[in-house]
């Protein structure tokens, strides 16, 4: 909404809320949306007898209701709809320059003294273009506004950016500001945006008041002569604002784009290394495998093989191969002619001795089919004398 209500608190109220503060901190721990976020901005400000106000109501005609004090005297009589505004904004500016308040929550009011001529926050005296109501920050709070900084106010002045919160009000929620503005001429012939971009700092507020602000307090003038120059002008700044804020956004944004690429390619060039580490480790291990498999082959190959034949040296220490040689052997008590069969002799005869074998195939020599003969071994152990008789056999009839 467009208005909200001046915080005026009668005194037996006040006398709670005194009590209230002395138990409950005033410090209220700051939305984030005040920290670079986007917060809602909304106007107030003081209804004006004779004068226009929202929706185009005019605050005039007869004065028939009465304004009562606390003690029911008679402040001034109003317009019937001058009454309702002075209510619902509990403040309002009568046409003889008195700045009326509300003393209760309700139907007696007060004349504000000079020391609040544009009326009293729940915190501070009101300023314009400085005094701001919000409902989640603590009193006398200072915010920066960026979309306020360098910008042409509707009486000619040059806002610095910087409010302070000496209001609250009742038509609104949180991540909200409520820019006190004085009068409805001023909102009504502004282009004020509806959405900022404020951070809670440490900052110096101006004094913006000036000969169009004084006429308005003196109880003539609507704030500004040349309103309408000036609501040109602050929409010039404001559009060229608009765009600044944007061209930052998109540089911004586009430059949080290149890191996140950035950061994607380094991210799938680790992931690639890692792969090819992966693969290397992976081959060398295939390659050590593949080794152990050859060597085991090998041992089992070298298993199988056949034995190599062995091998006897000579006296003249030339080695000869092992030789088979026919052996004739017979067997016992059974005549008949001699059986060859091949016999693998485990210590072969050299050459020069091989004369002194012929006995052993001489059936006249006592070594004739002799255990020596057969063992390459001749001389060594004679065989037993032959008995050469001859059975004779009758058959039978």
């Amino acid at each position: 909404m467009k208005l909200a209500s001046l915080s005026i608190v009668g005194v037996s109220l006040a006398s709670v809320c005194v009590d209230l503060a002395s138990a409950i901190p005033l410090t209220k721990r700051a939305p984030s949306c005040y920290n670079g976020g986007s917060v809602a901005l909304t106007n107030y400000w003081i209804p004006k007898q004779g004068t226009e106000d929202y929706g185009s109501q005019m605050l005039t005609g007869a004065d028939t209701t009465a304004l009562l004090s606390l003690d029911d005297s008679v402040i001034a009589k109003v317009p019937k709809v001058l009454y309702d505004r002075c209510q619902m904004e509990g403040t309002c500016k009568l046409a003889n320059g008195d700045l009326i308040n509300l003393a209760n929550n309700y139907d007696r009011f007060e004349i504000l003294g000079k020391g609040t001529p544009f009326g009293s926050g729940a915190y501070d005296p009101l300023v314009p273009f400085v005094s701001v109501a919000s409902n989640d920050l603590s009193g006398h709070t200072t915010v920066y506004i960026k979309e306020f900084d360098g910008l042409t106010l509707p009486n000619g002045e040059t806002h610095n950016g910087c409010v302070r919160v000496d209001d609250n009000g009742w038509s609104f929620g949180g991540c909200h500001l409520d820019l006190f503005v004085m009068s409805y001429e001023y909102y009504a012939n502004f282009n004020w945006p509806s959405t900022i971009t404020t951070n809670i700092q440490s900052c110096t507020v101006k004094d913006y008041n000036n000969g169009p602000i004084n006429d308005w307090l003196n109880g003539s003038g609507n704030g500004g002569a040349n309103t309408a120059a000036a609501k040109q002008k602050a929409q010039q700044q404001l559009a060229q604002k608009k765009q600044q804020l944007a061209a930052a956004a998109a540089a911004k944004k586009k430059q949080q784009q290149q890191q996140l690429l950035k950061q994607e390619e380094a991210a799938a060039a680790k992931q690639k290394q890692a792969e090819q580490q992966k693969q290397a480790a992976l081959q060398k291990q295939k390659q050590a495998l593949a080794q152990k498999a050859q060597k085991q082959a090998a041992a089992l190959k070298a298993q199988q093989a056949p034995a190599k034949p062995k091998t006897a040296s000579s006296k003249s220490g030339l080695k000869t191969a092992v030789k088979q040689k026919p052996i004739v052997k017979v067997m016992p008590g059974v005549p008949g002619p001699a059986q060859n069969i091949n016999v693998v002799v485990a210590n072969p005869v050299p050459i020069q001795e091989l004369a002194a074998t012929q006995a052993c195939f001489d059936p006249k020599s006592p070594f004739y089919n002799s255990i020596d003969c057969l063992l390459g071994s001749p001389g060594a152990n004679p065989p037993p004398p032959v008995n050469n008789k001859t059975t004779k056999t009758t058959k039978s009839h």
